[in-house]
């Protein structure tokens, strides 16, 4: 779609053996909203695909934890790597298949123009036009599905301790989506992506998860460190893709399954270069 949108509102305007007319600012705004609202259509319907995935695999675990199938030591770690899966493709929609396209269209719109280098109103970061308002419609979807994610999981825990008596808990944050600055001459700002925990999951069998997102530099490691009642412990994460995760049970790290209490977690992002990003937060490991 990438500037055919832009010279259609031209056409009109071409005449045999002579160049189109770069477009007026008013129709670089416009074609930048209908370029714009495709992609927030295409969004919604993306998140609710990965959505509706995310639900159908739950369902499949509750009824494999209702048959006694599935290990109830495993219920933490499976719904967070099945979190982590949701949350990434979540992640790659909105900031790779949505935001980055209809950045690189107005980049394409601006560089059309042909002007004196001014940006038309909706091409600038806080206008509250074209480009702030589908930003804002983006986010808004993102934080919608995600909300949707965290209620389907208090069904899920509703279901477990019915199914199985094990206690499970579990918290969803919306990961930080990206933000749109078009720059057709020149490279936008960075697009760096800060250290965050966005997902947690934890059960009376004594084990707790975490997961979340990182800078996604060559190198990287993360390590993740939590703290109850005087104990500490600390585990090497997984880093795949600007997301990391670890899971804190009984064998895997760990002597003995955690005790109950409400937990400190430190999460340190290492780079080669020696920098280090921290970043911290708390969530409770039920009792039996």
């Amino acid at each position: 779609m990438s500037g055919l949108l832009l010279l259609g509102l031209c056409a009109p305007l071409v005449h045999a053996g002579t160049s189109p007319p770069p477009p007026s600012d008013k129709q670089a705004a416009n074609a930048l909203k209908k370029f714009a609202a495709g992609c927030i259509k295409f969004h919604n319907s993306e998140l609710k695909s990965i959505l509706h995935e995310f639900c159908t695999n739950l369902k499949e675990l509750e009824g494999l934890l209702k048959d006694g199938e599935w290990p109830l030591e495993e219920i933490a770690p499976a719904v967070l790597i099945e979190l982590d899966v949701a949350l990434r493709s979540m992640a790659d929609t909105t900031n790779q298949s949505v935001l980055d396209v209809i950045e690189s269209e107005a980049e394409n719109i601006l560089g059309y123009l042909q002007n004196d280098g001014t940006f038309p109103k909706g091409f600038l970061e806080g206008d509250c036009n074209a480009l702030d308002k589908a930003q804002d419609k983006i986010n808004k979807q993102f934080s919608k599905a995600v909300k949707k994610a965290q209620k389907k999981l208090k069904s899920f825990a509703k279901k477990t301790m019915k199914s199985s008596g094990v206690e499970f808990m579990a918290h969803v944050e919306v990961p930080e989506p990206t933000t749109m600055s078009p720059n057709p001459n020149e490279p936008g700002p960075p697009k760096k992506k800060d250290l965050k925990v966005d997902s947690m999951a934890s059960s009376s069998v004594g084990n707790l998860c975490v997961g979340g997102q990182y800078s996604g530099k060559a190198g990287v490691s993360v390590d993740i460190t939590i703290t109850v009642g005087g104990q500490t412990f600390t585990q090497l994460a997984e880093v795949v893709d600007c997301r990391f995760k670890a899971c804190f049970s009984d064998g895997d790290g760990l002597d003995e399954p955690l005790p109950e209490g409400n937990y400190t977690i430190e999460v340190r992002e290492f780079t080669v270069d020696g920098t280090v990003q921290t970043t911290e937060t708390s969530f409770g490991v039920p009792g039996t």
